[in-house]
């Protein structure tokens, strides 16, 4: 009973529930399975569902989505940007958010899109450019200046998970400084947004970590900057075909978007609703 509340709290968020036979440990992936729709077809089909990586421009979709189309849901999954590539892998996910740079083509996201989803037919669209770097305390209390500080005794860092865009930017910095992540403090411990690292960093359960220049403005902390990045929204063929991705990319490619992202600093939207990429 202690986990109740937790219970509880799942079921008011599940669409659906599984009944597990008493004789067996689980289903295997990709079986099929008989389940009890908690919600109406219907309201389903009223949902836009991203897996991937995440942003706060996500956060503005959200909330112009809701304004322009008030049946409509817009629900964001941060699961890391090669999780989400692999959820439209396996056809869990229509689209996904992702930045994962290729150290050899020194390009975002196409690289990895052909090495995973050779013979899946999609589009890259653009959401924005964004600013990448070291966050720290107002003032910069332990002087840090770049990535080669990491390596320090005194810096305690926080990590994002494997499999997201910050944590192979993060490998990549480190590779081309020359530094063992075995010898940075807090290389294991790992938070899932962007918005979660700034708060260690806020609170002092951490000096640092890699995250976007919007969320510093948010928590009034300091920003060391280390590139500028591509933030992409992948899409397969068979969703630009509903009527849920012209809402969703008329939101993209407008005014009204560009200029809330602009306002939010560290965002570059000359490019922001543009396709980069076709796929298959």
């Amino acid at each position: 009973m202690q986990r109740g509340a937790s219970i509880f709290s799942s079921m008011a968020r599940a669409d659906a529930t599984i009944s597990i036979p008493e004789n067996i440990e689980g289903y295997d992936e990709n079986s099929q399975v008989p389940c009890v729709l908690l919600r109406d077809e219907g309201e389903l089909q009223k949902r836009i569902h991203v897996i991937g990586s995440h942003d706060l421009s996500l956060d503005i979709i959200r909330d112009m989505l809701k304004i322009r189309h008030p049946s409509m849901e817009f629900l964001s999954t941060h699961t890391g940007s090669l999780s989400g590539l692999f959820a439209i892998k396996k056809g869990i996910s229509d689209l996904c958010t992702t930045h994962i740079l290729d150290e050899r083509e020194g390009v975002y996201n196409i690289p990895a899109i052909k090495k995973y989803l050779e013979h899946i037919p999609c589009i890259l669209i653009n959401i924005a450019k964004r600013m990448q770097g070291l966050i720290v305390k107002k003032g910069n209390p332990k002087g840090i200046k770049g990535i080669t500080d990491l390596g320090r005794d005194d810096i305690r860092f926080i990590n994002r998970q494997p499999g997201s865009g910050t944590r192979f930017l993060l490998d990549a910095q480190l590779k081309e400084a020359g530094i063992d992540k075995h010898n940075i403090r807090g290389y294991d411990r790992e938070e899932s947004s962007h918005t979660a690292v700034a708060v260690m960093v806020k609170e002092s359960v951490a000096d640092t970590g890699i995250a976007i220049y919007g969320v510093t403005k948010i928590f009034s902390l300091d920003f060391i900057p280390l590139v500028e990045e591509d933030f992409d929204l992948l899409v397969t063929k068979t969703f630009t075909e509903d009527e849920r991705f012209t809402m969703l990319i008329d939101l993209i490619q407008s005014k009204e978007f560009k200029g809330r992202l602009d306002s939010l600093g560290g965002y570059n939207t000359k490019e922001t609703g543009t396709i980069k990429y076709v796929n298959g």
